[in-house]
């Protein structure tokens, strides 16, 4: 189980201002003392940033919440998004990397994470549930390295991968987790494997996929 500790310094935030300044100016440690909404895509600079809750943030807009540019890691623990427009939670780029730990991610219509090739994704006790994707990976769209652990998946769609796509080049290792009802109108309806994906200890119940790979 991976756990981050939050500084004696931490900056808390409970609006969306906060959290947008708190970010601009590049705080290291955010602490959400409250749930929020947020209207537009958040800042991320090119620095190492902790958000932690427990609270939830909420997005409804097309493009990422959040997105990790090159060189930069996040850090979220104890975080829950909840979504309700085509934009996803949070986009990695190419060399950046993003753990969550302790959080959740419901509902989307464009997905939850992606990541994109040399980025890293370690992902600890976190759910993911009614992920929906017209393209491939309701929840997960991996490019690069990602590790899951203790994580569970219900309800995710797409038109393959149902819960996650691996991309070319992508590679995915899954531990001690499970997957439920997952779907796909293509192939893949739990795992789309276009890269090497390791499955330990993780159970997969209810998958179905129109094409190929229930």
């Amino acid at each position: 189980m991976i756990v981050l500790l939050s500084a004696a310094g931490a900056t808390s935030v409970s609006t969306e201002a906060a959290l947008v300044d708190a970010l601009a100016a590049a705080d290291t440690d955010i602490v959400l003392t409250a749930d929020i909404a947020v209207t537009s895509p958040l800042p991320m600079p090119v620095a190492d940033i902790s958000i932690s809750g427990p609270a939830q943030l909420s997005f409804a807009g097309t493009a990422p919440m959040l997105t990790v540019p090159p060189g930069a890691t996040l850090s979220l623990q104890g975080v829950s998004f909840s979504l309700s427009g085509t934009g996803r939670a949070v986009s990695v780029l190419a060399g950046a990397s993003l753990t969550v730990v302790s959080g959740s991610f419901s509902g989307g219509a464009g997905g939850q994470i992606e990541t994109a090739s040399t980025s890293i994704l370690t992902i600890d006790g976190t759910s993911f549930a009614n992920a929906q994707s017209t393209g491939t990976g309701g929840a997960l769209r991996i490019g690069g390295v990602a590790t899951v652990s203790g994580a569970s998946f219900t309800g995710c769609h797409a038109t393959s991968g149902g819960a996650i796509a691996v991309l070319d080049g992508g590679s995915l290792l899954v531990m001690g987790s499970t997957f439920a009802q997952s779907s796909a109108t293509g192939v893949g309806g739990t795992v789309r494997a276009d890269g090497p994906v390791t499955l330990v200890g993780t159970s997969i119940d209810g998958s179905s996929a129109a094409s190929s790979g229930g």
